[in-house]
């Protein structure tokens, strides 16, 4: 059986697609066209065409993936930048110093 449930039109050519650990829910990572644009993150959920979330990074990434982090509610990414540089981003991101403090986030829209 095959179920078409929306159809979105974007401009990007989609890099990545996953499923995110405990939900419905799924990133799509849209690859830019020119390789000093940035990186843009999509989350959607099967019930709507409209992004639940929305992240511009002001890099491109070679690949990404979910975060399980302990605060279950927020969305947290982790990705290898072209520059092989760890980066983290989403809701609830904290550093690794100090689990008590966010990290400090960076041009991120």
């Amino acid at each position: 059986m095959l179920l078409v449930v929306w159809n979105l039109q974007l401009q990007d050519p989609i890099a990545h697609i996953f499923m995110l650990p405990n939900s419905d829910m799924f990133s799509v990572i849209l690859s830019p066209q020119s390789p000093y644009n940035g990186t843009r993150i999509l989350v959607f959920s099967p019930q709507n065409r409209t992004p639940i979330r929305e992240w511009t990074l002001p890099f491109q990434l070679r690949q990404i993936a979910s975060y399980s982090s302990t605060f279950p509610k927020g969305f947290s990414l982790v990705g290898i930048t072209n520059e092989w540089s760890l980066v983290m981003f989403g809701d609830e991101v904290h550093s690794f110093n100090s689990m008590e403090e966010p990290a400090v986030g960076k041009s991120i829209k």
